[in-house]
């Protein structure tokens, strides 16, 4: 089974993960290193800002803390081809969101639609992308973008297997 958990996890995982004046307790640190431990799970690197939290006090009362983290297991890891977290600028929190940015591996896909230049030759091929695209979806441009790209793949879809059959039978 695949995981990946994202997010606060309330907790650091060593004192290099805390600036303050006063000294974090040492259980939960370890409590949380034993868990990580005992489910195999990976810390993903964070590029951008190392502190996550903040408590937003001035003085000896500011504490920062790496309290948010992305954690995998191997076999996520294993199931994307790219990974990459980092965080994003603070807006109104007290914490840095986190951006986790990740490809799956196409081997765990279907194939990819390709589109035929024969079928430009056929002429119910431009009759069919013709009625695909004057179909009425209602909302924001890259919606109704999205939403006839995919109608048009389907109808393309049966369209090939109606026009031209099996053509390696």
């Amino acid at each position: 089974m695949s995981w990946c958990f994202m997010g606060d996890f309330n907790v650091i995982i060593g004192h290099h993960e805390y600036r303050g004046s006063s000294v974090p307790a040492s259980l939960p640190m370890s409590e949380f290193q034993e868990w990580t431990n005992a489910n195999d799970l990976l810390h993903l690197p964070t590029r951008g800002a190392w502190f996550t939290w903040s408590n937003g006090r001035r003085g000896r009362a500011f504490t920062e803390k790496r309290l948010d983290r992305s954690i995998c297991n191997q076999s996520w890891l294993n199931s994307c081809s790219m990974v990459s977290c980092s965080t994003l600028i603070k807006n109104k929190s007290d914490h840095f969101p986190i951006l986790l940015n990740f490809q799956m591996n196409s081997t765990n896909y279907a194939s990819q639609f390709k589109f035929l230049k024969m079928w430009t030759l056929h002429d119910s091929c431009k009759d069919l992308i013709s009625n695909c695209w004057g179909t009425q979806i209602i909302g924001s441009p890259m919606f109704i973008l999205s939403k006839k790209l995919k109608l048009l793949k389907e109808h393309l879809k049966n369209w090939n297997k109606e026009v031209f059959g099996n053509v390696h039978s």
